[in-house]
């Protein structure tokens, strides 16, 4: 199916929500993947699905799959605006271990292995809908990542739709603090 979203270009162009064709194809390809599919494309083939689907998974590269809709968002937001992610990092503090969504790294560099205060930001993507019942944990959570020095900055889906240059300054802010 997915090979297929892209067969007539003129039906993913310009469509009323404003996502674009890659963007869109990019959206079905990451759901796929979290469900746990394959996502490959025939080396020979030649059809405009199969030509979109070929660049939408060279962008992806071996990343782990997003975890929603609004982290792949966040990530095509972050390409647009010219920063580089890593995605679902393991952090190990004091014993536990946390995920975080997104780390942009501080330096020009591979996924790292262990992620260090001195290599990464750490970005989580947080909402209404999955974080509001969750204050105290999120606290500790970002409290631990500040113990361990790690800078930390948090966005909403809602704000990087809404007001982008208001999530760019954060993350520019936030970049800043961190020394880059």
């Amino acid at each position: 199916m997915l090979r297929h979203l892209n067969a007539c270009p003129e039906l993913l162009e310009k469509q009323p929500d404003g996502i674009g064709p890659r963007d869109r194809v990019e959206f079905a390809v990451e759901h796929a993947r979290r469900l746990g599919h394959r996502v490959t494309v025939p080396v020979n083939s030649r059809g405009a699905g199969d030509q979109l689907l070929r660049v939408v998974r060279k962008l992806s590269g071996d990343e782990p799959p997003t975890e929603s809709y609004g982290e792949t968002g966040c990530l095509q937001w972050l390409r647009s605006v010219g920063y580089k992610a890593f995605r679902q990092l393991t952090i190990r503090i004091g014993g536990r271990e946390y995920r975080i969504d997104f780390a942009i790294p501080l330096k020009r560099q591979p996924r790292p292995v262990v992620p260090r205060p001195d290599l990464v930001l750490l970005l989580d993507l947080d909402s209404r809908q999955f974080h509001a019942q969750t204050l105290e944990q999120d606290t500790a959570r970002r409290n631990a990542f500040a113990r361990a020095g790690f800078h930390h900055v948090e966005l909403m889906p809602n704000e990087i739709r809404d007001r982008p240059q208001r999530a760019l300054a954060t993350l520019v802010g936030a970049l800043r603090r961190a020394g880059v």
